[in-house]
């Protein structure tokens, strides 16, 4: 609660760092441990709210990579890319 007070009173900029910190903070952790769908999925997400939509894609590749023994990780993660407009060949 005290972190969405605190975000409630940041200027614009001060919130988009903010975001791209917890972003950047969630790839790290997806570098660390690529075995995640729903870490993937929210990385994509962001990614395409932010309007990165090329970072997004990217993030799919490497999800589709690391998740390659994941079927259903794999399906699920390919219906997002559609989902959100991402090539998903």
């Amino acid at each position: 609660q005290e972190d969405m007070k605190a975000a409630a009173e940041m200027t614009p900029e001060e919130r988009r760092q903010m975001i791209e910190g917890m972003v950047d903070r969630l790839a790290s952790k997806l570098a660390e441990n690529p075995q995640d769908p729903d870490g993937w999925a929210r990385l994509m997400r962001a990614y395409m709210v932010m309007g990165m939509k090329d970072k997004a894609q990217e993030s799919y590749q490497q999800a589709q990579t690391a998740l390659k023994d994941n079927k259903p990780a794999l399906a699920q993660l390919a219906a997002l890319a559609d989902q959100v407009g991402l090539t998903t060949n």
